[in-house]
């Protein structure tokens, strides 16, 4: 091989890489065209699909529930799932529309926020409004998996999941929970007020708004194994 094959090669291995890298810090860790398990995408918020846009405005379904659904739908490769105001969650088939399951969580609670999908786990996280609770649910089946009591209400904000781990946030505290089976791995306080934005993770950290009528505004980044803060802007 002479020089200039050497040199082209190596160029189009840096041109791999940079890709390779590239696509991680935008699609997040687990790329899927046909999946949309939160609300902006993925657990770094990007908002970005590797999928087509429409190319027509057909409509392929239409499903009619019983009561309002004031959550965002999300997906997987499967199904369709939403929060209803009564406090249920419906999966519907994502090609056909029809129902497969559904949980009834506490009857007086509703979602403000989309419930997350851990595609490839079989995982649905659910955290109702004014709940202390959080659900994981059985993808396929709408059954418990396990349930994390947290003290706190935690349904004014979306959880996240990544790498195994469950991010979730209560009025009091930011919550590691292991993804399996909903052991406590860490929790980090909230000093003094809420947070005001979803939580993001990219590249083993966890970033959060946090703010309060006492205080400024902070913005945060956290080790996302260990909870500890990495640094923190006072906005």
């Amino acid at each position: 091989m002479n020089r200039r094959n050497i040199a082209h090669f190596f160029v189009l291995l840096l041109v791999i890489l940079f890709f390779s890298v590239s696509s991680q810090l935008i699609f997040g860790s687990e790329p899927d065209i046909f999946s949309w398990p939160v609300y902006t995408g993925n657990e770094g918020h990007t908002g970005f699909s590797l999928g087509s846009a429409p190319s027509t405005k057909q409509t392929f379904w239409i499903y009619n529930g019983t009561v309002g659904y004031p959550s965002v739908p999300v997906a997987d490769n499967l199904n369709v799932y939403v929060g209803a105001v009564n406090g249920r969650v419906d999966a519907l088939n994502a090609t056909t529309g029809a129902l497969i399951w559904s949980f009834q969580t506490q009857p007086d609670q509703y979602f403000e926020h989309a419930p997350y999908v851990a595609t490839g786990h079989n995982l649905v996280f659910v955290c109702p409004w004014t709940e202390t609770t959080v659900y994981a649910l059985d993808a396929s089946k709408g059954k418990i998996v396990w349930t994390f009591d947290a003290g706190y209400r935690v349904g004014e904000k979306a959880p996240v999941f990544s790498d195994g781990t469950l991010y979730i946030c209560s009025i009091a505290d930011l919550i590691a929970l292991d993804a399996s089976n909903g052991t406590l791995l860490w929790t980090y306080p909230q000093p003094n007020g809420d947070t005001s934005f979803s939580l993001a993770v990219s590249n083993g950290r966890l970033f959060v708004g946090h703010t309060s009528i006492e205080e400024q505004g902070k913005f945060l980044a956290l080790n996302s194994t260990t909870g500890e803060q990495l640094w923190s802007i006072t906005l």
